[in-house]
């Protein structure tokens, strides 16, 4: 009889740190398997598995393995054949079973997680891993189910250096397995590990050759092979070289880019294209580079200064107020003064050009619904504008202001006795929209919103107004 060692299995204890059980209970032992040759003609056998003196398991069965859950030690097993009246015919002798401890490996993350495969020397991954040993081993799998064995070199307590032949490789997609002795394994398949292939870029057209100092040339083509994603672009004269301002890979054999040329000297330029892997190819002569023309200076001048001014009506309405509610009343008087600083400090600064400053005077009157007073006010405020130009003279002119009001509450009408008086504070925003004709007039409309803070209370108004006038 003879016992097939090769089949025994280790118990297996699951000690990742997530998962901390009693591992030690019976229910949570993994179950090991002990197997022998079958011998003809006997009922069965009695397996006995003891620990020094004591008996662990002692069993009969008919068939030559033994399923069962122990924890990590030394034993011994003797096994019995039995006859068919179930009697000791004979019994092997005890025979030393050691169950180890198994892990349960972690790959954490590697890197690098894309590569260029070579045809000779070795693919290096450092792995942060978790509850690696000795005698972990390590595989690449391929999409096909082909696996490589690496070699490993410890670098830390939970770090290591994983090596492959990279003769046995190909390209693709490879996921990183790590097996315990146990058995258990670990595959990190949320970090794939990409083989790309190295080829050689080749260049077969540029579609400019001639260009100047001090220009922007956009759109020049390069055609050619093997254009791979993070190809670089270098254009290089004895030495000195520049990089395009902008490179689109269009695809693997068209390439876009635009090119300064600035101040550099004049003379014959080379291009050369650098795939991620190291992969070159150098055209000579691509460019041949021409002194700038001698150019005049032309200096922009400012527009003459301009101002506008306005009057009109305005509608106020009430969004909320701090005691009870309002009504419109009756229109007010609305009176713009504009100036474009344009021409000015702002001249040189193109996104600051449309700027403006506004001063502006309105009236308004408010009824109050639960008792007969009307509320008469008088804005004073000061706003910064920003004029977008449209077509055909029309403009959109967004505005944030602050100002100082004046309130006089009076009974029974706008001219009534007077009630009360007070003065307040309001900030706002608006928004209006300008149609100015060649001749200087303009006729203008907008919606302003405005925040009003008495001592004794507030009101959150809308004013729509609007107004002509004549800009010069």
């Amino acid at each position: 009889m003879r016992i097939d060692y090769r089949k025994t299995l280790l118990l297996i204890l699951i000690c990742v740190s997530v998962n901390l059980q009693a591992q030690d209970s019976e229910s949570d032992l993994v179950e090991q398997n002990l197997t022998w040759e079958t011998i003809e003609g006997a009922w069965g056998y009695e397996v006995v598995i003891r620990e020094g003196d004591q008996e662990i398991i002692s069993t009969q069965i008919q068939e030559s393995q033994l399923k069962f859950s122990l924890p990590p030690g030394e034993y011994e097993f003797s096994i019995r054949i039995l006859n068919k009246f179930k009697k000791v015919e004979s019994a092997t002798d005890w025979k030393p079973l050691i169950i180890l401890e198994a892990f349960q490996p972690v790959i954490r993350k590697f890197s690098p997680q894309r590569d260029f495969l070579r045809t000779s020397g070795r693919l290096v991954l450092t792995a942060e891993v978790y509850q690696v040993r000795q005698s972990t081993r390590f595989f690449l799998k391929s999409s096909d189910g082909k696996k490589i064995e690496g070699s490993t070199r410890i670098l830390g307590e939970e770090s290591l250096e994983i090596s492959f032949p990279m003769n046995e490789l190909e390209p693709g997609d490879y996921l990183i397995l790590a097996l315990d002795p146990s058995g258990l394994e670990d595959r990190a398949e949320a970090f794939p590990l990409t083989l790309l292939p190295i080829v050689k870029p080749v260049i077969k057209d540029v579609s400019l050759r001639n260009i100047q100092q001090q220009q922007v040339y956009t759109g020049i083509e390069v055609r050619g092979e093997n254009f791979d994603e993070g190809i670089e672009v270098t254009i290089t004269r004895q030495g000195q070289e520049f990089t395009p301002y902008e490179l689109v890979r269009e695809s693997s054999e068209l390439l876009v880019m635009s090119i300064i040329t600035a101040d550099r000297p004049p003379g014959r330029y080379s291009l050369e294209l650098i795939n991620p892997s190291g992969e070159s190819d150098l055209r000579k002569n691509s460019f041949f580079m021409e002194e700038a023309p001698q150019m005049e200076e032309v200096r922009q001048t400012p527009p003459a200064e301009t101002a506008e001014v306005l009057g009109g009506i305005t509608f106020t309405g009430m969004i909320d107020q701090s005691h009870g509610k309002s009504d419109p009343f009756f229109p007010g008087i609305t009176l713009k003064a504009r100036q474009d600083l344009v021409n000015a400090r702002f001249w040189n600064s193109p996104g600051l050009r449309s700027l403006g400053v506004e001063l502006a005077l309105d009236t308004s009157q408010l009824k109050y619904r639960n008792a007969p007073f009307v509320y008469n006010q008088l804005y004073t405020g000061f706003s910064v504008y920003y004029r977008i130009r449209l077509a055909r003279g029309w403009s959109l002119i967004p505005k944030l202001g602050l100002g100082g009001t004046t309130l006089w509450v009076t009974e029974e009408g706008i001219f009534g006795p007077l009630v009360q008086g007070d003065a307040g504070y309001a900030a706002g925003s608006g928004l209006s929209l300008q149609r100015l004709w060649k001749s200087g007039f303009l006729m203008e409309g907008g919606m302003d919103f405005r925040y009003i803070r008495y001592t004794g209370g507030y009101f959150n108004t809308l004013h729509s107004w609007l107004a002509g006038g004549f800009r010069f």
